[in-house]
């Protein structure tokens, strides 16, 4: 994660993530070995599904991880074998970040596990109070987790109250920084965010460069305590560099964000929108490099 000083409605914030796996089971194992809950899961629903153009998913078999019941916060688990995606191999959704108690505890879970440590525990650039390290199980999915100790200028931070708790940063591979940062700065009603240079360790792994590689970086803030970070893609100068071992079966498909008080409406063109029944306006926009956002705006 990056720093950004600008402010954003309290009330917004990451419900839902929606990820497809090649192997449910794995992953499933993977956040119940962190001590998360985890259950059966609704069907995704059909609008959903149909606006994402992946009708199929309505009727799989859905997996629910709970990350926070304060604010309740989820990640719902389709299982598609076979699937071929990774993190930073193409534009779009990279990685989930999130918040931990302790990165040593979480290292020591972990470590019976059929997981790839990306990077290890380290403190980051801008604050001695962050330390950070990121992590993929045996689907792919990479997960960044973050430890606070101590203030943060610029941020408020969630607290994790146990060993991890809710994902506040989603990690989006771009295109275009420039491009990006406009959009998501016009639909989130933020200030276009400073771009710093930085590190990012998944995407030099695939690259197969230098792990100290830096790359631009910047983030927008989605809530009060809630982040979407920007990192620049760099396609591989030779295919055949890739490291082929860091490609798995994981794909984020969709973001949900809540908006309680139901006043923000999204400015994207070609979005698609519908009720539920609960009688919540839901609309799903698309990113400039296709990733998908469900705005849900609430009564």
């Amino acid at each position: 994660m990056t720093v950004s000083m600008h402010s954003h409605s309290p009330s917004a914030m990451i419900s839902r993530l929606l990820v497809q796996v090649s192997n449910a089971a794995a992953t499933i194992e993977f956040f119940q070995r962190l001590g998360c809950v985890t259950e059966i899961g609704p069907s995704i629903e059909s609008p959903l599904a149909w606006a994402l153009g992946q009708s199929a998913i309505s009727r799989s078999r859905c997996w629910r991880i709970i990350l926070s019941d304060t604010p309740f916060q989820v990640i719902d688990i389709v299982e598609l074998p076979g699937v071929r995606q990774s993190p930073f191999a193409v534009p779009g959704f990279a990685a989930l970040e999130l918040i931990s108690q302790n990165l040593e505890e979480v290292t020591r879970r972990l470590n019976e596990t059929d997981i790839t440590l990306v990077g290890s525990p380290r403190t980051l650039s801008f604050s001695d109070n962050i330390r950070a390290m990121q992590v993929q199980d045996s689907s792919g999915l990479l997960i960044y987790f973050t430890e606070v100790n101590g203030p943060v200028p610029g941020f408020v931070l969630p607290i994790a109250p146990d060993e991890i708790g809710e994902c506040f940063v989603v990690i989006l591979a771009v295109a275009d920084i420039e491009a990006s940062s406009e959009f998501y700065a016009n639909l989130f009603e933020c200030a276009i965010p400073t771009r710093m240079e930085s590190p990012i360790a998944a995407q030099s792994l695939l690259r197969g460069v230098d792990r100290d590689t830096t790359y631009s970086i910047a983030a927008l803030p989605l809530g009060s305590t809630h982040w979407l970070e920007l990192d620049q893609w760099v396609a591989p100068a030779d295919q055949s560099n890739i490291n082929r071992s860091s490609l798995a079966g994981s794909q984020i498909l969709c973001v949900s964000i809540t908006q309680p008080d139901g006043t923000k409406r999204s400015v994207a063109r070609d979005s698609v929108s519908w009720i539920s029944a609960d009688g919540a306006l839901h609309e799903l926009i698309r990113g400039p490099d296709g990733e998908a956002f469900e705005l849900i705006m609430t009564k």
